[in-house]
């Protein structure tokens, strides 16, 4: 490893976006994206970042990640790496930006890996950067190498794992991209936006119904032209004339032609559907968004992103993070990359408070039960975790309880 980072800049080129896709072009993009050939995907993930479901989910699980409890590991020397663990505590924030988190996250779960430069400033101690995180439209992973490669305004430039300039935030391993959401979300996505644009469609010819305007059959042309004129004038919506027999008196009328069918229905439960698929696609469940009546309380037990999911994007960010950025960090600063200390999101799930309090509260009322049909107490009280104060410290009450002592064991 160099003692100095790379203090190149590259540039950037303009960027593409395509908003409208049928289903060939999905097809195509996808097909390119598992042979290692990211830009139609990138463009596709772009649009589906507009589509509300799957920009909501994704929002989730990239804030259900970034909200959990945050801090560093000390590396291996424990003399010298809690200082430097509380260093980079310090200069987190302004080496990775929320916002550029958030970006990296996003583009990382829907292609299954991004690419991030590290921007160096050296003119301080200790040297820091700051992540920027490059569209994934101009990455491609080539087979000739087997690495990663980054289009600039300098040309091609080979992405190396660790070597301090790039963080390669990768999802899966050999072929991260496989795993991006882009390819399982292509189809729901589809059948969101189709299925709102027909449901649109739907909405315009059944919302503005026919008006039947009768007029009698002996009437005087004038006379029918004049007063479908003025019916047809009342608003925009359809109208036709419809010529009545003569029954000997001229009979002039108006109804509305009004669909009555439920077929609308289809559309609702097409896009619920895909939406559920979306859910759990992303967030390994669907309590939090499908809450009908008595459900509450089970969606209450259940984080909006289930608790593996989070543990593994935790992991995964952390391992990348430590080989990528933190241990280049501290070999330019400290001399030693085993220094490193590591990134730690803590997706321990809070204790249930209200629950314990339940457990403890029944437990309490079966002790003299338990008790009188001899069970250790000071044992089970052990196994919940209840600690007992010494026996001279302890209340009169509990005193005379010779039972809160653990009995002998022997014999006399």
């Amino acid at each position: 490893m160099e003692t100095r980072p790379s203090l190149s800049i590259y540039g950037d080129q303009p960027f593409s976006t395509l908003s409208k896709w049928t289903v060939a072009d999905v097809e195509a993009a996808i097909k390119a994206f598992e042979q290692g050939m990211f830009r139609d995907a990138a463009l596709l993930w772009d649009a589906m970042m507009r589509e509300d479901r799957i920009m909501a989910v994704i929002n989730t699980r990239v804030q259900g990640l970034l909200g959990l409890p945050f801090s560093f590991t000390d590396g291996t020397d424990k003399r010298r790496s809690s200082a430097i663990s509380r260093v980079a505590q310090d200069a987190w924030p302004r080496m990775f930006p929320d916002s550029s988190v958030k970006t990296a996250l996003i583009t990382a779960l829907g292609m299954g890996v991004v690419a991030c430069e590290l921007v160096w400033n050296t003119s301080g101690s200790p040297w820091t950067f700051t992540l920027r995180p490059w569209p994934a439209q101009f990455l491609e992973y080539r087979w000739t190498t087997r690495s990663y490669w980054i289009y600039t305004m300098e040309g091609p430039i080979e992405i190396v794992r660790g070597d301090g300039k790039w963080l390669l935030l990768e999802f899966g391993e050999p072929y991260a991209w496989m795993t991006g959401l882009v390819r399982t979300l292509a189809i729901p996505y589809l059948v969101r936006s189709f299925t709102l644009r027909d449901w649109a469609n739907y909405s315009e010819v059944h919302g503005s119904p026919i008006k039947k305007v009768f007029v009698p059959d002996d009437a005087e042309e004038v006379e029918k032209d004049g007063f479908f004129r003025r019916v047809r004038e009342m608003a925009r919506n359809g109208t036709v004339k419809l010529p009545r027999p003569s029954d000997g008196t001229k009979s002039w009328d108006v109804e509305l032609l009004e669909a009555t069918s439920q077929t609308w229905m289809g559309f609702e439960h097409l896009r619920q559907q895909a939406a559920t698929d979306i859910a759990v696609t992303v967030l390994g469940q669907n309590l939090t968004t499908e809450v009908r009546g008595g459900s509450m309380a089970a969606a209450n037990v259940h984080e909006r992103v289930r608790l593996d999911v989070l543990e593994a994007d935790a992991g995964i960010l952390s391992n990348n993070l430590i080989r990528d950025v933190f241990r280049p960090w501290a070999a330019y600063n400290y001399g030693n990359p085993e220094l490193a200390p590591t990134p730690t999101w803590d997706a321990t799930p809070p204790a249930d408070r209200n629950q314990d309090a339940l457990t403890l509260g029944s437990l309490a009322s079966a002790l003299p039960i338990l008790e009188s049909a001899g069970v250790d107490i000071p044992a089970l009280l052990e196994g919940y975790g209840i600690p007992l104060l010494p026996l001279g410290q302890r209340p009169a009450k509990a005193q005379a309880l010779p039972a809160l002592e653990p009995t002998p064991t022997g014999g006399d």
